[in-house]
């Protein structure tokens, strides 16, 4: 795949959609972070179980994420899928062209199957503060290093985001699948007239036509783009989480 795009379209295809991804990334996180800081506040007064709040608190700031930064999500997938060359004014170009089609509701398409697939943050943070908490790769490198060593922590941090977004990816990843057939969408194409219109109906067509292979379609790639960027992500925020606790104190 990788070969026939550079050669069909040249090396600037592979990176399309790069910049509305830029431009989404520092906001979603940031977000994401605040609302499930806010939502473990908030639930901590009315629910007693660590893993009910983990599990509600990631999949609130998910569907808050997923409807805010769904605008970023169609623009970039809409330039990826065009087979024309990339230039300044193709996110410009993209943006008109979805407003004057299809007004506000073209920049929706797909979030109510990210509202659905933001449960697996909610399974991502169940999994990983269990993890955590139970600290099974810490005891592996205490004997090696210095009580004093970051690696232990690190080691068993980056292990424990890894473990927890494979399987939660795994058990949602068919929502992933489903929100970008929705948004793959021919610019004028009629509501009525798409193959994707609606979530329940989109799953059901994949699986149909194309089997259970059809709902897990570039999975591994998937998996290989987000495992790395969630433990560099996750071993940021527990290092700023670790900085302000101890300068609270």
């Amino acid at each position: 795949v990788v070969s026939t795009q550079s050669t069909g379209e040249g090396y600037r295809s592979l990176f399309k959609g790069l910049t509305p991804s830029l431009a989404a990334v520092v906001p979603t996180k940031a977000a994401f972070f605040y609302i499930n800081a806010k939502s473990r506040q908030v639930l901590a007064n009315f629910v007693h179980q660590g893993q009910v709040i983990n599990l509600t608190a990631g999949t609130v700031a998910g569907i808050c994420n997923a409807f805010m930064m769904n605008p970023f999500w169609v623009v970039k997938t809409k330039l990826q899928l065009e087979e024309r060359g990339c230039n300044k004014d193709d996110i410009k170009r993209s943006v008109t062209n979805i407003w004057r089609t299809e007004s506000w509701r073209g920049f929706t398409r797909g979030a109510s199957a990210s509202a659905i697939g933001s449960l697996e943050h909610g399974l991502y943070f169940l999994v990983y503060e269990e993890l955590k908490t139970r600290k099974f790769c810490m005891s592996v490198f205490s004997d090696v290093y210095r009580e004093t060593s970051y690696v232990p922590a690190m080691v068993h941090l980056s292990a424990s985001a890894c473990v927890s977004k494979v399987i939660a990816n795994t058990i949602m990843y068919p929502t992933e699948v489903v929100r970008t057939r929705l948004r793959e969408v021919a610019e004028g194409t009629p509501y009525h007239e798409r193959k994707y219109r609606r979530v329940v109906q989109t799953l059901r067509r994949i699986y149909l036509e194309e089997g259970l292979s059809g709902c897990y379609s570039g999975w591994t790639l998937q998996l290989a783009k987000t495992i790395p960027f969630t433990i560099i992500t996750f071993l940021v925020y527990e290092a700023v989480l670790t900085s302000y606790t101890a300068t609270d104190r």
